[in-house]
């Protein structure tokens, strides 16, 4: 990126193309074909992992770079029959019968535009750039597609005209030609282009802005039929410079429709498939102040997008105020485990029990009461379901406070499914315990199981007598045929840089042979920034003691108490991590970043590939203090948010790659 050439700023407006030849469309011969670059099944990651792994393929791949030709450079994109050239005219696709041609007309504030001169564009491999004075627009070609995006080092000079309206859009005006009807989309976020007979052919949106500190800026399309001409505003009004374009696409923000103030709608999350399930420990039930409940929500027909209620929620008919249902939830296809780490049982206060719910015949719907409920040992202040974790028929569970031997060591126990079903009150086939305990070490604090394989966090475990208390987690694999017993850890997973009160082990995630363990309070300096770890199962298999693979950080660190690592989750090769950050001016707002495995591995520090914010974020949401992924689906958390009147009512948010079916061309 250029130095800014005016006090600083720098703007990014980004689209996405993803490029798709749809089944009915032939493509056009493209002559001599450079050889096809393989399936990377790129679809499955989300919209913003798609464009960051895609431009670091097409780098190292010829079949994505730039050619030159006579007026300027060609692109092929055979998978989707698409072909282009890019010159002093601007861009021009074409894919199948449909074209589009795109070429940058002017650049001000408002109605004030000031024309820009066409450029021949340079290209580099897999990257050309166009640049014009304070406007340099960019073109990324990748395996899903052609990445267009213009980057602003100087806002547009101030004039009477901009000065008298008090004008705060910034507009960037582009010639848009196409034989196509043009149609912008509700939101102004995005186009259709059809046939005469309606026909989506083509369609380009996703228009998202950000300032520096991650605050999303109001951005909006709109098309001069007239003069054919596609304007993209954004409002700059209040921006922390320079500004930024995250390729993420806020999908939907879930709330519950009975929810009240303090509920803390969001404190857990959790998503399988096409299901999500939100905690809310401290909702009433009945009257019942702080009973608990959780909300599952399904994904609509028309996918995740605008504001969501549950359809279903789930509550303990033996439920009681004080209870906490919701501090903790897991799915794993139509099975949920919600733990109520204060239940009172047998007169023993805060012991602590776990609840499973089946997926009615009817599907998720109504007001819902358990099929299964889940018990340990009975014994005062355990806090039996701090954690829960489920895996197809097997479910774990943390708790934290469990009395061993030295005291408060705590434990995590093991249920699996009968022959009968979950059903009836069920005690443990198994108990988890660290070889090397120590007092108060929180074993159980966090728990994931994935398959054969469980991974419980201790964040404060140290020696014996309580000292150097760095954190650590421990993986358990499945004994023989079943699980049963008292079982010792396989290996223990520790930080190669780890200080004590780095809380090392407060968040743990297990995906196939990969771990992830939170670390919010590692320090640089006074400031606790935190870092998450990754971990890869060696070739020898979980045994002995285990330093991390890589660690994940931000690029991004400003000297301000951050603590990534709050919450994280993992699915297949895309690692998302909570993370309590100020979003300027708004404290303790709260993101969430996402780190792509690279293509050399898990290795070394590793900064985010993007990250997550809520569109209307506000200070001390804690957005980010728990996080989930399945597939392509993100959920994140924010327990504090104010809906409404309603303080900390708490409100989730999912992040989703936005695709069009059958679609020619795609332009995010």
């Amino acid at each position: 990126m250029k130095t800014p050439r005016f006090f600083g700023l720098s703007v990014f407006f980004l689209f996405l193309i993803v490029l798709a030849l749809n089944s009915s469309t032939q493509a056009a011969p493209l002559g001599t074909k450079p050889t096809a670059p393989p399936n990377l099944e790129l679809k499955d990651l989300p919209a913003g992992a798609q464009a960051s792994i895609s431009g670091a393929l097409g780098k190292d791949n010829p079949a994505y770079h730039f050619t030159p030709v006579v007026d300027g450079w060609r692109i092929r994109h055979l998978s989707q029959g698409l072909e282009g050239t890019l010159n002093s005219k601007g861009l021009q696709l074409r894919a199948g019968e449909a074209d589009l041609s795109l070429r940058l007309l002017a650049y001000g504030r408002g109605k004030a535009l000031e024309p820009l001169a066409p450029t021949v564009p340079q290209a580099d491999a897999n990257r050309l750039e166009y640049q014009r004075g304070p406007v340099t627009e960019w073109y990324l070609h990748g395996p899903i597609g052609l990445e267009q995006g213009f980057t602003v080092y100087a806002p547009p000079d101030s004039s009477p005209l901009t000065q008298a309206k008090s004008e705060t859009k910034i507009t960037l005006a582009l010639l848009l030609e196409t034989d196509l009807k043009v149609r912008i989309d509700a939101g102004e976020k995005g186009l259709t282009l059809s046939r005469p007979n309606h026909q989506a052919v083509l369609s380009y949106g996703g228009l998202t802005a950000f300032d520096a500190a991650g605050r999303e800026l109001p951005a909006a399309l709109e098309y001069n039929a007239l003069k054919k001409q596609l304007l993209i505003h954004v409002n700059d009004r209040g921006a922390s410079y320079p500004l930024t374009i995250d390729p993420w696409i806020q999908s939907a923000k879930l709330t519950a429709s009975d929810g009240i103030a303090g509920d803390q709608f969001g404190w857990s999350v959790a998503v399988s498939g096409n299901t999500i399930v939100v905690g809310a420990y401290k909702a009433a039930v009945g009257g019942k102040a702080e009973q608990g409940a959780a909300y599952v929500f399904v994904q609509p027909g028309a996918g995740w997008a605008g504001g969501l209620n549950q359809s279903a929620k789930l509550i303990a008919s033996d439920g009681v105020a004080g209870d906490w249902l919701g501090w903790s939830v897991s799915i794993s296809g139509d099975t949920i485990v919600v733990g109520a780490s204060k239940a009172t049982i047998g007169g023993q206060p805060r012991c602590g029990v776990a609840y499973v719910f089946v997926k009615p015949s009817g599907g998720w719907k109504g007001n819902l009461n358990q099929d299964a409920k889940l018990v340990a040992d009975v014994i005062a202040e355990d806090r039996f379901g701090w954690s829960v974790s489920i895996s197809g028929d097997t479910v774990v569970v943390g708790a934290i406070y469990q009395w061993i031997k030295y005291g408060g060591e705590g434990a995590a126990y093991v249920f699996v499914k009968p022959v009968a079903g979950w059903l009836g009150t069920l005690n443990p086939t198994a108990m988890l315990l660290g070889s090397d305990a120590s007092n108060s070490a929180y074993f159980g604090g966090s728990v994931s199981i994935n398959g054969d394989t469980i991974v419980v966090g201790a964040d404060n475990t140290g020696l014996p007598d309580g000292t150097i208390r760095k954190g650590a987690a421990y993986v358990f694999i499945k004994p023989g045929a079943n699980w049963s017993g008292t079982l010792l850890e396989s290996a223990k997973l520790i930080a190669s840089d780890g200080a004590p009160g780095n809380h090392f082990g407060n968040s743990v995630a297990l995906n196939g042979d990969t771990v992830i363990v939170g670390a919010m309070d590692v320090k640089v300096g006074d400031n606790a920034i935190g870092a998450a770890y990754v971990f890869v199962k060696p070739g020898s298999g979980w045994f002995g003691t285990l330093p991390q693979s890589a660690k994940l950080i931000r690029s991004n660190y400003t000297g301000l108490v951050f603590k990534l690592g709050y919450s994280v989750a993992i699915s297949g090769d895309v690692v998302v991590v909570g993370s309590l950050d100020s979003v300027s001016p708004n404290w303790d707002q709260g993101v969430a970043y996402v780190y792509i495995k690279p293509s050399g591995g898990w290795v070394g520090n590793l900064t985010q590939s993007a990250k997550q914010v809520a569109s209307d974020g506000a200070a001390y949401d804690n957005f980010g203090y728990s996080v989930a992924i399945s597939g392509d689906t993100v959920v994140v958390g924010a327990y504090k948010d104010d809906i409404g009147s309603n303080v900390d009512q708490g409100s989730a948010y999912v992040f989703r790659q936005s695709l069009a079916i059958n679609l020619p061309l795609i332009i995010r």
